[in-house]
């Protein structure tokens, strides 16, 4: 795993205080990180979940909001004191809103934002468990994926008014 140290493909910047103390977070609940990945990444979890999606199954209702809002909740947990993203948490409230039945019969509208927000909360854990694991200290020259889970808690380590 030392190829994103290398920092191909990365922004070069100043390390901010916030940015050590959410790196030293997740790697203080890395193995619980850990567990919840491999638990929505499992049978039960994305394997199951993506199933649902094209047997049009009602679990599917049921599963991914749980699984998405679980993944949420662990993440929020590494930086209380902050607000997650603004794209984020729409993708998440729009992924996580309660089932009318009506919803079944328009399949993809309603199923679409569950996959999507289920996708992007897993993601996000990936990168949690992938740089918590992987990085000493957080780097001068930052690899993509921990500058997007740096966004997620509005770190942004370049100027963009989108972060």
């Amino acid at each position: 795993m030392k190829d994103f140290l290398t920092g191909r493909g990365g922004f070069c910047r100043r390390i901010k205080p916030e940015e050590a103390r959410l790196l030293r977070a997740a790697r203080r609940r890395l193995p619980q990180l850990k567990a919840l990945l491999a638990k929505v990444s499992g049978f039960l979890g994305y394997e199951r979940g993506i199933h649902e999606f094209y047997d049009h199954s009602f679990m599917l209702f049921l599963h991914l909001p749980r699984k998405t809002l679980e993944i949420v909740e662990a993440l929020q947990a590494l930086a209380p004191h902050r607000k997650l993203n603004a794209d984020f948490r729409q993708i998440v409230a729009d992924g996580t809103k309660p089932f009318k039945p009506s919803d079944y019969k328009n399949w993809l509208p309603h199923t679409r934002p569950r996959v999507e927000a289920y996708f992007h909360a897993r993601y996000m854990l990936e990168m949690a468990c992938k740089y918590a694991g992987g990085l000493p200290r957080p780097p001068q020259v930052a690899p993509l994926g921990w500058v997007t889970f740096l966004r997620l808690y509005k770190m942004s380590p370049t100027k963009s008014k989108w972060a």
